[in-house]
């Protein structure tokens, strides 16, 4: 009964001298540097009016990880915030008191970046990710899966655009959350950056595909009639598999270009494939707040020595002869 004891007297103005040893003992256990931003940041807590069971549930959970979660002070500022500023604060709290593993993971999570703490604060469901995964590495192919179902439902290239972000940000919020918390291993990230970029590059070209082929119809060979197929080779880091955050992808477009698209009155496919590496990139480029913010694999960067100065893609047979 201690700790409601200090909570309940955070909002009264009695027994002053009970509440300054109370201070000083929760100062000591949870190892503040100050009491009072711990104060406010309590302050808010009891405001919300959770039953006393679930305010004795979370002090007990201060009690056993705050200490040990790397900066206390932002550690309890995020766990705080994240209740408070939930829909249902009373749910946030429950949902703590039934997993106390998670109220451990949140501190840590907080007290580790102040990027990753925006991001479970400003997409709740990000949270999810972390406490099912742990912060450790997800295969490739489920990544994708999960991703093109995802942009299944994306109607126009505005929403594939957003569901392309928030998906980086969340894959990267677990990598991060990963290296940082859980030290993952650095070779060990550096591959799921590399593949998380894999994976957003396929998912943005097959988006790209499906809504141009509405437009201007299935590219084709001349030859055969069959359809055109395109290749997109990673170089540099992105081609090494050691990509950090944030850097930029540089990458080789080929594509089959002998031919057309098999609607009236057709277009070459080189202008077809032109389109759709470009509208690929916009897809995967975020604008203004979301571009500034952005962690994770960076813009692409298009290497145009093989196929010329004028066009993103170039043919098998020229980049037989450049190599």
């Amino acid at each position: 009964m201690e700790r409601i004891r200090l909570l309940k007297s955070l909002l009264a103005e009695d027994s002053p001298g009970e509440l300054a040893a109370l201070r000083r003992a929760a100062t000591e256990r949870w190892q503040l540097a100050a009491w009072k931003p711990a104060e406010i940041d309590l302050t808010r807590l009891v405001r919300c009016d959770l039953p006393a069971d679930l305010l004795e549930a979370i002090l007990s959970q201060l009690d056993r990880s705050l200490a040990s979660c790397g900066d206390p002070e932002r550690g309890l500022a995020g766990l705080v915030q994240w209740i408070v500023s939930a829909a249902s604060p009373l749910s946030a709290a429950a949902l703590l008191d039934r997993d106390p593993a998670s109220a451990e993971q949140l501190m840590r999570a907080f007290a580790s970046s102040d990027w990753i703490a925006e991001q479970l604060l400003a997409d709740r469901a990000a949270w999810e990710l972390l406490r099912i995964t742990g912060g450790q590495p997800v295969d490739r192919h489920a990544m994708l899966d999960e991703l093109l179902a995802e942009l299944d439902s994306g109607p126009d290239a505005e929403r594939i655009g957003e569901l392309l972000g928030r998906f980086r940000t969340r894959e990267s919020l677990r990598i991060a959350y990963g290296e940082l918390v859980e030290r993952v291993p650095l070779e060990v990230t550096l591959s799921q950056l590399t593949e998380l970029a894999e994976v957003l590059l396929q998912g943005a070209m097959e988006a790209a595909s499906r809504l141009l082929k509405r437009q201007l119809g299935t590219p084709r060979l001349d030859a055969s009639g069959e359809e055109a197929a395109w290749a997109l080779i990673g170089l540099g880091r992105f081609g090494g598999a050691e990509l950090d955050y944030g850097t930029r992808l540089p990458v080789l477009a080929v594509a089959q270009l002998q031919g057309r698209t098999d609607s009236l009155p057709g277009l070459s496919n080189q202008e077809f494939f032109d389109r759709l590496f470009a509208l690929a990139e916009r897809l995967l480029a975020p604008a203004g707040d979301a571009a500034a913010a952005r962690i994770g694999p960076g813009e692409l960067d298009w290497d145009r020595c093989v196929g010329g100065s004028d066009s993103l893609v170039c043919s098998p047979k020229s980049l037989g002869h450049y190599f």
